[in-house]
């Protein structure tokens, strides 16, 4: 029933539905109404006044359907492919976290019969699947919820013995995920699902690189509608997302070569955050004292309208005061100020400063010269 009518969350399906019942009980009332205004009459001047009043009542009907189609349509849907995209491409032998009740269905459909699912929102999916393997979990009391602290013991009870994945809805749940991962694991893209590890762990550029192909065949801009089952994004800003992620990971994990891969990759997708991704990249190259092709990577692909785009930003304006172009600084300075959202407003005065120092040894440099 959610892939078709949405979740409680899905406020424009609810407004559709709720529109589509007045509909439905409209029609018998005006029809009704109809019969008492003398639709039925002989008399013309009440049958016409009748009509009127039908056909205002139809038109209205119509109204509600093309305004809610749209809505209710999910036939733009490439069926379930976005989602069980992070169900496939598991290791043999898996656990997989996840809150994502198309798993749940695939698992139940018996497709992977090696993995194990975990619906992170019901304690019973806590048993394998398979009489010969065990989910090992710790005790759960009637009524309890599976925290990020409770599913981080569920890693480390199985770890080691089996690969262990937690999905892209889990992991971008930023509480749940800080709680999951606490100070004993990291997570590693595994195509679109993450894989958990130790701190210690060692993870190889190879890795990385072959994590890629499990991106090659997917269409990263797939033209969809906004689902709540995708956190309210279409097919194609989920990717982006988690991809994004991805290139990030891998900056933590100091496999450079695999980030700059999934920036430069993001940077040519439609639905991205070109800002973030440049920023990114720019990092990179300002590491190897790439001046000059971070502050032109900025300038390209900076827009101020992605979200966070004053990081990217804030970073431009450092970068030109690194090469010493003070008068570039101080508007890319000025924009990331602009752009600064009430929840970081720690980092005003900061930038604050930096713009006010720089000003002042702009207006130096131009009395000594």
């Amino acid at each position: 029933g959610a892939l078709v009518l949405g979740q409680p969350a899905d406020t424009g399906t609810a407004s559709a539905l709720i529109g589509w019942s007045f509909l439905f009980l409209a029609i018998p009332a005006v029809a009704e109404v109809y019969r008492r205004l003398g639709g039925f009459a002989a008399d013309d001047t009440k049958r016409r006044a009748a009509t009127r009043t039908v056909i205002v009542g139809f038109v209205g009907g119509f109204l509600v359907l093309a305004t809610s189609l749209r809505t209710i349509d999910r036939s733009a849907e490439k069926e379930i492919l976005w989602s069980r995209k992070s169900f496939d491409i598991v290791p043999q032998e898996s656990l997989l976290l996840t809150r994502d009740p198309v798993h749940l269905a695939l698992s139940a459909d018996g497709e992977r019969p090696d993995v194990d699912v975990v619906w992170v929102e019901d304690p019973a999916t806590l048993v394998s699947r398979h009489p010969n393997r065990v989910v090992h979990a710790p005790p759960v009391r009637p009524g309890e919820r599976m925290s990020g602290e409770f599913l981080s013991e569920v890693v480390g009870l199985n770890h080691g013995q089996r690969p262990v994945l937690v999905d892209p809805g889990f992991f971008f749940d930023v509480e749940q995920r800080l709680a999951l991962l606490g100070d004993r694991w990291r997570a590693v893209p595994h195509g679109l699902a993450y894989r958990l590890v130790g701190k210690e762990d060692l993870i190889l550029e190879q890795d990385a690189i072959a994590m890629k192909s499990l991106w090659d065949d997917i269409d990263l801009n797939q033209s969809s509608p906004p689902s709540p089952l995708r956190d309210g994004k279409t097919v194609a800003g989920y990717y982006s997302r988690s991809l994004l992620q991805a290139a990030s990971l891998y900056v933590d994990l100091a496999l450079e070569h695999s980030a700059e891969r999934d920036f430069l990759m993001l940077l040519t997708l439609d639905e991205a955050n070109h800002s973030l991704a440049a920023l990114g990249l720019a990092q990179l190259l300002h590491r190897q004292h790439a001046f000059g092709q971070a502050i032109a990577t900025l300038e390209q692909y900076a827009r101020e309208s992605d979200d966070g785009a004053w990081l990217a930003y804030r970073f431009l304006g450092h970068t030109y005061l690194a090469v010493d172009q003070l008068d570039q600084a101080i508007p890319a300075l000025e924009t990331a100020l602009r752009l600064l959202p009430p929840e970081a407003a720690p980092e005003r005065d900061t930038i604050q400063g930096r713009l006010d120092r720089t000003r002042k040894r702009l207006a130096r440099q131009a009395e000594s010269s």
